[in-house]
């Protein structure tokens, strides 16, 4: 690989909001078989590429034809970064790659590389303001790069419903899950360590599997469970009376707890108090009904 005396590239501006576009101007000076120029965002602390834009639209020799023989080369493009980049600083890497033999042959090698750093804000796509919303309000935390892409992509490119993404995918995952058995059991925030064990014990037992081997020592009678059920979600009659008939079910407090969790109609019940948590039980009451009946008045409000 040359060093970066024969390369120079800009990039402007260094500091955008997701979705924006970005400008890049590139000169080389070298000797050139099969060469093109390319591009490629990086994560700033793993330094592992977290985005190459569409090759038909972005490098370079597209524009100017293939690059070839011995003098200075260069290239200008604009592209528009994507919309569910999180919140940081991240590296951009101008490169031009050659493939020694002339013949395409599909191994090319980068032979000059070039750094930039830039700022990335969080896009206002409303979208991706929307998933934001469901890891702060669910999860509890910001998104991570690949959760933040899948869902987005979901919502803007498969065209899946808010709905969908809200339920089957934030309130029924692992993460969310344990999470709330956590907080219902322990009323704390699981640590980090133990939640990425309990997600992964997950992967290969049930529910309440899980609730056996962790908590089985602290979590009490049904009778005791049933009533800190109660008053955690705010139930009005209809609830408790769904609360009651999974208690019958059951045969234990942990598997009344997994069928709870798994539970259509309660399911409601801990969205409601996931999203608003502040309300007074009667206006918790009145969300979860606005809920069942008319369940995208509440999502378009969130």
């Amino acid at each position: 690989m040359s060093n970066a005396t024969n390369i120079k590239s800009k990039i402007e501006p260094l500091e955008i909001e997701a979705g924006a576009i970005i400008d890049i101007t590139c000169d080389f000076s070298g000797t050139l078989h099969y060469g093109f120029f390319d591009v490629a965002l990086l994560d700033n602390e793993r330094k592992t590429i977290v985005w190459m834009p569409d090759r038909n639209t972005w490098n370079g020799y597209r524009d100017t034809g293939i690059l070839s023989g011995t003098k200075k080369f260069s290239t200008r493009w604009k592209h528009s970064t994507p919309d569910w980049l999180p919140k940081g600083e991240y590296n951009i890497q101008v490169l031009v790659y050659d493939d020694e033999s002339g013949k395409n042959l599909g191994r090319p090698t980068p032979v000059a590389i070039e750094e930039h750093k830039i700022l990335v804000n969080d896009s206002k796509h409303p979208e991706a303001i929307f998933v934001r919303k469901m890891y702060k309000l669910l999860l509890e935390r910001i998104p991570d790069l690949p959760g933040y892409r899948t869902w987005f992509t979901n919502l803007q490119i498969v065209k899946a419903s808010r709905r969908q993404i809200l339920e089957t995918g934030f309130l029924r995952s692992p993460e969310f899950r344990v999470k709330l058995i956590h907080k219902l059991i322990k009323n704390e925030n699981i640590k980090n360590t133990e939640l990425e064990a309990s997600i992964q014990y997950l992967r290969h037992a049930p529910l309440h599997d899980l609730i056996s081997k962790e908590y089985s020592s602290e979590i009490g009678s049904k009778e005791e469970f049933k009533n800190q059920i109660v008053e955690y979600l705010k139930l009005d009659e209809k609830g408790i009376e769904e609360l009651e008939g999974i208690e019958k079910k059951s045969t234990n407090v942990e598997e009344f707890l997994a069928l709870l969790i798994d539970n259509f109609l309660l399911e409601k019940y801990i969205l409601i108090r996931s999203l608003y948590p502040d309300l007074s039980k009667q206006e918790n009451q009145k969300k979860v009904q606005l809920y069942l009946t008319n369940p995208d008045e509440i999502i378009k409000n969130i």
